[in-house]
């Protein structure tokens, strides 16, 4: 299986810490966010990874180079970052690098120790399957609910759940889209609608979406005291 890595945003939210710098290049612990995923995918035995790049992307690539002291190989997708294609046009933008087999997809953004290996495992032909977390405090309402057979619904105020920024997913939805700019959640809402969407909960494990300073601080700290 292959992975692609999202990496091409502004990283707004992050204000200062981003104006010269960009988001997954930003120190968690000992490495960076980018570099924490790509840990974990050579790990799980992933070492074809796609990423996307936007702004400051030359930075990306001057930093990981080809991915070989990562234990992967890296191919990059470069986007106009004066006019980024947002999650969804990002990827099918990089689907002849991707191919045809369901991939595994992560924001840089996010950082987790939660093993990938049992969601690598499931993936199939036209299916999407989805990681999720509990709703956090600045996204009480949640994105969609799980029922009881893990397939996803949109939320309905029923045990609603947030999208946890990682899933695996099947190209042929991004090569049905006919926009070039899209986001992911258009994707998401045609597996649902095909009932081809499950779900996992990130549990026993640490998870933190890294969209604010005060949140990189935070996971900063609960590092350090490990």
């Amino acid at each position: 299986m292959k992975a692609m890595i999202l990496s091409a945003g502004y990283g707004t939210r992050m204000r200062h810490l981003t104006k010269h710098l960009p988001k997954p290049l930003l120190k968690v612990g000992r490495s960076t966010l980018i570099e924490h995923h790509l840990e974990v995918l050579s790990a799980c035995g992933i070492d074809d990874v796609v990423i996307n790049l936007g702004y400051l992307g030359h930075l990306i690539r001057d930093y990981l180079g080809d991915g070989a002291r990562y234990g992967v190989k890296i191919s990059y997708s470069v986007e106009n970052p004066d006019n980024l294609l947002d999650s969804g046009g990002g990827v099918k933008h990089a689907l002849q690098l991707l191919g045809d087999q369901p991939f595994l997809l992560l924001s840089a953004d996010v950082w987790t120790d939660f093993s990938l290996r049992s969601l690598i495992s499931k993936s199939r032909s036209r299916v999407v399957d989805l990681l999720m977390v509990e709703n956090p405090t600045y996204h009480r309402d949640g994105d969609f609910s799980i029922a009881h057979d893990r397939r996803v619904w949109l939320a309905s105020g029923t045990n609603p759940m947030t999208y946890a920024g990682i899933g695996v997913f099947c190209p042929s939805y991004f090569s049905e889209v006919s926009a070039q700019k899209f986001g992911l959640y258009s994707v998401i809402e045609q597996a649902i609608r095909d009932g081809m969407c499950f779900a996992s909960v990130i549990q026993d494990a640490r998870y933190v979406n890294v969209g604010t300073p005060e949140l990189l601080a935070q996971l900063n700290t609960s590092l350090c005291e490990i």
